[in-house]
């Protein structure tokens, strides 16, 4: 049975004490796996290490909020306003939602409606065939195989409920893959089939991904990390850093290690993708730390 997320679910948190000496990190356990090998005990200037809590970004928020903790990892649901108005929001990473197809599919871009045609069980439009996305000839009369993968260590798939289909239901004859890799195994030798991924697909021969908009009169853009990080490509979910905008010359040491390039290494093959590294490099400078 597939396992849906919720981000209310995971937005959650704990209360959290920090030592005077330390600059501590809340927020979102989705990335605990990826910062904490990295990060925790990292000295972050003069007698300051690193010391994270990462239980929840709601919590994280009131932590800061409270002086409990220093800065937060934070993501926020796709259609929440963001404070950005009490805190200094700054892009750390992104979960995505791609779909790629055998390289001799014809089929080269989608839009959110045709998604929703193939994959959402209430949604206006109805698509079966690929014929229904624009393939011609042999194409035209096969069947489109539905595949995603059951990652419950992803948002993925509740972004793409809220932000594609217009009736969050997915639909039953939907096919479930253990993981990425096994879901990229099939789109390989299944040209009927059309994977839907948590996370950037590793290995991309014998495949191509999918080119995505979010109507049918807007220009389409692949899943780049320059893509993603500029929202050009749409189904991205960004985690924040957040802090107190008063205390950035403070915590820019802090701020840097995030943006980092073991931290970035470490977030990607969490299957989360980094901020690019030079839009990395010009915060760091912005915020006057190397």
């Amino acid at each position: 049975m597939l396992r849906h997320l919720t981000l209310a679910a995971l937005c959650t948190g704990l209360p959290l004490l920090a030592a005077a000496a330390d600059v501590t990190l809340a927020g979102s356990d989705l990335l605990r796996p990826a910062l904490e090998k990295t990060l925790a005990g990292l000295s972050v200037g003069t007698g300051r290490t690193m010391r994270l809590r990462l239980d929840g970004s709601r919590g994280a928020l009131d932590a800061v909020r409270a002086g409990r903790a220093d800065l937060a990892v934070v993501v926020f649901a796709p259609d929440e306003p963001l404070p950005d108005k009490e805190f200094r929001l700054i892009p750390l990473a992104y979960q995505v939602v791609v779909f790629a197809v055998i390289d001799s599919n014809p089929v080269r871009q989608l839009s959110y409606a045709q998604l929703g045609g193939m994959f959402g069980e209430k949604e206006p439009l109805s698509i079966r065939q690929w014929g229904g996305l624009g393939a011609t000839g042999v194409w035209a009369e096969k069947s489109i195989v539905l595949n995603m993968v059951d990652a419950p260590d992803s948002l993925a798939h509740d972004l793409f409920l809220h932000a594609v289909l217009t009736n969050p239901v997915l639909r039953s004859t939907i096919m479930e893959q253990t993981s990425s890799d096994e879901l990229l195994r099939k789109v390989r030798v299944d040209d009927t089939c059309i994977g839907m991924f948590p996370r950037l697909p590793g290995d991309t021969e014998g495949v191509h991904v999918l080119m995505l908009s979010r109507d049918t009169k807007d220009v389409p853009f692949g899943p780049t990390p320059e893509n993603i990080n500029t929202g050009d490509y749409p189904l991205r979910l960004p985690f924040f850093i957040a802090f107190d905008p008063s205390r950035a010359a403070e915590l820019a040491p802090a701020v840097a290690a995030l943006l980092g390039d073991d931290a970035a290494a470490a977030l990607e093959k969490a299957g989360f993708v980094a901020v690019p590294a030079n839009a990395r490099s010009a915060i760091r400078s912005a915020l006057g730390a190397k």
